[in-house]
C-alpha cells in the first residue's frame, strides 16, 4: 500500500471523477503542510492532466518542487514537472533580474515547447506576465554538436543575442570568452561550462572544463544554450519595437523615451526591457496560449488573493508616481492582465484551511501533522509502540543507510517489530515499522487509513552542516572600515595613503579603481579585481608609518627582512612540532552512538565556529600525539559545551576529567552547567 493509498480512498475517487467531468471551482480541505507534496504529485499521476499549480508568493518554490519530484520518485512516476518563478513581481523597479529565476523560467520554456511539463509550480505573478510567442522561444536556445558546421563568430553573436556577458576568463554561469578559434561558455543550467573548439567553420570538439584550473575535462558530443531573455533583441524586433513605441497615443514622455530608446540602440538593455519589451505585443502571448485545457489548483486562495490586490494596488500608485514625474512606462494591466486572473480563480480548484461542508464541489480530507520529538528518543519510541498496539503501519525515511541502521538498532532494543525495505510500495503487516532511505522534509498521517509518515527530521533535530568557504581576502574584511586617508599596505608597492574608489574608462569600458597616494605625492589605481593585494595597514602603537617611494627598492629590502625573519621563526617551529609529534599520547576511540545521542540532546543551535572547533579537538583526541590547542572565545560563544562534549568523550573511554576554574563562583556554574547536559 504505501504512499499508493489516497487514490484508493473514496474521496479522492469522487474529486478525481469531478475532474474527469470537467466540473470548474471545486473546493478541496483537510491538508496539512506536509502533505501537499504528496497529494499533488498523486493528483498529477491519476489525472492525467498538465497541472499548473500557484503558491502564495510567500512560500518558496524550490521546497515544493524538491518534495514533489521526491513524491513521484517514489510512486514510480516519470511525470516531469517544471518551476515557472517569478522574474520580479514590479515592473518599475531597475533591479536587474536573477541569474536563477531567469534561468529556471527558460527551462520552463523548453520544456513547454517539447510538451515534457507534467506539473508546474509557479507563483501568480510568474504566470501572468506574458510568455514569448512560440516562434520566438524556438530562437530562445542553441543547439550546437560536434562535427556540425557552425562558425565561430555565429555563435559568439547568439551569445551576445542572448545576453551572455563577455569576460577574458569565465568564472560564473551565463559568461562566455573566446581566443583564436576556442570559445567557452557557462551555461545556467550546468555545473561546469563548455569548451568549443573550432577548426574553420567547423566544431572540432566540446569538452567541459574546471573554470578555477581551466583544464579540459569530459568530451561531450552535443550541448544546449539557452537565452538569458525573454526578448529578442535582433535588430529587427528592437526597429519594430522603437517603431510601436513611438506610435503610442498619448505619449508626454518623450524626453525618458529617447533616452530609453537610445539605451536599447547601443543594446543596454536595462531591466525594465523585460517588461518594456512586452510593447512590442506580435512577439507575446497570455499563458493560456501554451497552457490550454491545464488543470489549475490554488493553493490558499485567501493569501494568493491579498497578494494580488495588494500588489497591483501598489504597482498602480507606483504607476502614477512615474508618469507624473515624466518617466514612460507601461501600466501594470499590460503586464499583468486581470482579465486572465479572474479567469483562473474561476476555473480552478481551491485549497483552502476551512471550507463549506462536503458537498458536490467541496472535498474534505483528514491529513494531520505529526509529532516533532527533537531528539526525545524514548519519547518516539514509546510512540511507535503506541502506533504498533493501534495497528498503524509507519513509514520513515532517512537520510542514510547508517541513520537508518541506527533506527532499526534502538528499535531491536525496545522490540518494535520493524523492517528495511529499498521501495515504498512494500506491504507491512499491520502494525509494522517500515523504513525507507529517502528525502522526505515532513511527515504527515491520515488516521481514517492508519498509515503514518515520519522523515528524519520529525525525529531528530537537523544536523548542523558546515560550510567550507574560502578565506576572505585581507582588503576586503576591511574595506567598509576604510576612509580617505587611512594607511593601506600593497604587497607589491608598499605602504600608502587610500583615497578612495573611482571609475576610469579604458577602451570605452569604465572600470573600477582604487586610488592610493605615495610617497612624493606618485598615485597608484589598483584594479578592483586585484584587491587581494591589498590590506588595512595596522601596527602596535600609535605611531604614524612612513609613506613608500614607487620604483623605490626600499620596499623590496623591508620584505627580504621580513621573509628571512619568518623563515627563521618557522623552521624553530618545525623542530618543536617534530619533537611533540615524536611523543606519544593516548588515542581516544572514534566518536559512537552514545556521543552521537549526547550532542543531539544539546537544546541550541551551534555556531559555525563552535562545530569547527568541536570537530578538531574531536581530531586531536583520536590522534596517537598529545594534544596543543587553546579555544579562545568572548563570553556566552559556547565554550562551554565545546568543553562538555571533550569531557563526555573523555569518560566514555575510562577516564576522569579535571575542569579548573579561576573563581569559585565560575567552578559552582560550571557544575551546574554540567549537570544540566549529563545527568539523564
Amino acid at each position: 500500500m504505501s504512499l499508493y493509498f489516497l487514490k484508493e480512498t473514496e474521496e479522492f475517487k469522487r474529486l478525481h471523477k469531478a475532474i474527469s467531468l470537467g466540473e470548474k471551482g471545486l473546493k478541496i480541505t483537510g491538508l496539512v503542510d506536509a502533505s501537499k507534496p504528496y497529494f499533488l504529485s498523486t493528483l498529477a499521476l491519476e489525472s492525467k492532466k498538465r497541472i499548473v499549480f500557484i503558491q502564495p508568493s510567500s512560500f518558496p518554490l524550490s521546497e515544493v518542487e524538491e518534495q514533489c519530484r521526491f513524491y513521484l520518485s517514489q510512486l514510480s512516476s516519470d511525470l516531469s514537472l517544471s518551476s515557472l518563478p517569478s522574474l520580479s513581481e514590479n515592473p518599475y523597479q531597475e533591479i536587474i533580474p536573477s541569474l536563477d529565476s531567469v534561468s529556471s523560467r527558460m527551462k520552463f520554456f523548453y520544456d513547454l515547447i517539447h510538451n515534457s511539463s507534467s506539473l508546474i509550480v509557479t507563483h501568480i505573478f510568474g504566470l501572468l506576465k506574458p510568455f514569448p510567442n512560440p516562434q520566438n522561444l524556438k530562437r530562445f536556445f542553441l543547439n550546437l554538436e560536434k562535427g556540425e558546421t557552425f562558425g565561430r563568430d555565429r555563435v559568439l553573436d547568439i551569445l551576445d543575442e542572448y545576453g551572455y556577458t563577455r569576460e577574458d576568463l569565465i568564472n560564473s554561469h551565463g559568461e562566455y570568452a573566446w581566443r583564436g578559434g576556442v570559445v567557452d561558455v557557462f551555461s545556467p543550467w550546468e555545473p561546469l561550462p563548455y569548451r568549443i573548439e573550432f577548426s574553420g567553420d567547423e566544431i572540432a570538439s566540446i569538452r567541459e572544463f574546471d573554470p578555477s584550473y581551466q583544464r579540459s575535462a569530459n568530451k561531450i558530443d552535443r550541448i544546449l544554450l539557452p537565452s538569458l531573455r525573454e526578448f529578442p533583441s535582433s535588430s529587427q524586433f528592437l526597429q519594430e519595437w522603437e517603431e510601436k513605441i513611438r506610435g503610442r497615443e498619448g505619449i508626454r514622455h518623450l524626453k525618458d523615451m529617447e533616452e530609453k530608446i537610445a539605451r536599447v540602440k547601443r543594446a543596454d538593455f536595462f531591466p525594465s526591457f523585460f517588461y518594456l519589451s512586452l510593447l512590442h505585443k506580435e512577439h507575446f502571448v497570455p499563458f493560456n496560449h501554451y497552457l490550454r485545457n491545464s488543470l489549475f489548483i490554488i493553493n490558499d486562495i485567501d493569501e494568493v488573493e491579498k497578494e494580488w490586490r495588494e500588489t497591483i494596488k501598489d504597482l498602480r500608485e507606483q504607476y502614477a508616481e512615474l508618469k507624473n514625474s515624466g518617466k514612460f512606462c507601461l501600466p501594470p494591466e499590460e503586464v499583468y492582465p486581470p482579465l486572465l486572473w479572474k479567469q483562473i480563480k474561476e476555473e480552478a480548484i481551491h485549497w483552502q484551511e476551512l471550507a463549506p461542508k462536503r458537498g458536490r464541489k467541496t472535498f474534505s480530507f483528514s491529513f494531520q501533522s505529526v509529532p516533532e520529538f527533537k531528539n526525545k528518543i524514548p519519547f518516539f519510541l514509546q510512540y511507535m509502540k503506541k502506533l504498533q498496539k493501534e495497528r498503524e503501519r509507519c513509514f520513515i525515511y532517512f537520510s542514510s543507510p547508517a541513520v537508518r541502521k541506527k533506527m532499526a538498532g534502538l528499535l531491536s532494543q525496545s522490540e518494535i517489530l520493524h523492517l528495511e525495505s529499498s521501495t515504498s510500495s512494500v506491504f507491512p503487516k499491520d502494525g509494522a515499522v517500515v523504513l525507507l532511505v529517502g528525502s522526505l522534509h515532513h511527515g504527515f498521517s491520515y488516521p481514517q487509513e492508519k498509515v503514518v509518515y515520519f522523515s528524519e527530521k520529525d525525529i531528530f533535530t537537523e544536523e548542523k552542516v558546515i560550510v567550507s568557504r574560502l578565506p576572505v581576502k585581507p582588503f576586503l574584511s576591511h574595506f567598509r572600515d576604510l576612509k580617505g586617508g587611512d594607511y593601506v599596505v600593497h604587497a607589491d608597492y608598499g605602504i600608502g595613503l587610500f583615497m578612495g574608489l573611482m571609475k576610469i574608462e579604458i577602451e570605452r569600458k569604465n572600470r573600477e579603481f582604487i586610488e592610493i597616494i605615495y610617497k612624493d605625492e606618485d598615485k597608484l589605481f589598483v584594479p578592483v579585481e586585484d584587491l587581494n593585494l591589498v590590506q588595512k595597514y595596522s601596527k602596535a602603537g600609535s605611531s604614524v608609518p612612513l609613506l613608500s617611494k614607487l620604483g623605490s627598492p626600499s620596499w623590496e629590502r623591508t620584505k627580504a627582512r621580513v621573509k628571512k625573519a619568518i623563515e627563521k621563526m618557522a623552521k624553530e617551529l618545525l623542530h618543536l612540532y617534530a619533537q611533540r609529534k615524536a611523543m606519544k599520547g593516548f588515542s581516544f576511540s572514534l566518536g559512537g552512538d552514545w556521543q552521537s545521542e549526547f550532542e543531539r540532546t544539546f537544546e541550541y543551535e551551534e555556531t559555525e565556529d563552535q562545530l569547527r572547533a568541536i570537530k578538531e579537538i574531536m581530531i586531536d583526541m583520536e590522534a596517537e600525539f598529545p594534544m596543543d590547542r587553546l579555544l579562545c572565545g568572548d563570553v556566552g560563544y559556547g565554550k562551554t559545551e565545546v568543553a562538555i562534549r571533550a569531557s563526555f568523550k573523555a569518560v566514555m573511554d575510562g577516564k576522569q576529567v579535571a575542569v579548573l576554574c579561576p573563581t569559585t563562583v565560575l567552578a559552582s556554574q560550571h557544575l551546574k552547567t554540567f549537570r544540566n547536559r549529563v545527568v539523564l
